[in-house]
């Protein structure tokens, strides 16, 4: 399936497994530049290693922990440094402390908060400019299906996606334009 999208640069945060490894697989089937991102250098190298398998050379792999405020706030620059621009930010996050509300403590809340919404601001907050700069761009918000149906041990995670949720509606609304 072609969609358009070759030689666009992406960066794709979380990308070492799961769903960010799979989104970050298939822009580079699509014939973009691509970086991935991801707090572990073991798996993240790995997931570089298994992309280059796919006959692409135009990936590069960035170092980050996304609950780290630097890290996040830098990142965007980092990957439109290597990739000689940013087209596309697809920002995903890993996972945080399963429990209900009696379960978490105000660390594993605090963490839930850095990990996936504040690093959702910041990424966002340090990706716009880079793209207007450009003459635009297309953030990708990656979510959780609980934002719909709550399940209880995924307390912190759905209440942070839900901030992350309003954050992509009303930056829709605030940059398409």
């Amino acid at each position: 399936m072609d969609l358009g999208l070759a030689g666009k640069a992406v960066l794709v945060t979380a990308a070492s497994e799961g769903l960010g490894f799979a989104c970050a697989d298939r822009f580079v089937r699509e014939g973009c530049r691509v970086a991935i991102a991801a707090r572990r250098p073991r798996p993240l190298h790995a997931a570089e290693a298994a992309l280059r398998a796919a006959g692409r050379q135009d990936i590069c792999a960035l170092q980050a922990d996304l609950a780290v405020p630097e890290h996040a706030d830098a990142l965007p620059a980092r990957a439109a440094d290597r990739l000689g621009g940013l087209d596309v930010l697809v920002i995903n996050s890993g996972h945080v402390a399963y429990g209900g509300l009696a379960d978490l403590s105000d660390d594993a809340w605090n963490e839930a908060f850095n990990l996936l919404l504040m690093s959702a601001i910041r990424l966002a907050r340090s990706a716009v400019p880079l793209m207007r700069a450009a003459g635009g761009g297309d953030i990708i918000f990656l979510g959780s299906a609980s934002i719909r149906r709550t399940p209880s041990p995924l307390l912190a995670s759905t209440v942070m996606r839900l901030g992350v949720a309003g954050l992509a509606k009303t930056l829709a609304r605030d940059l398409a334009p």
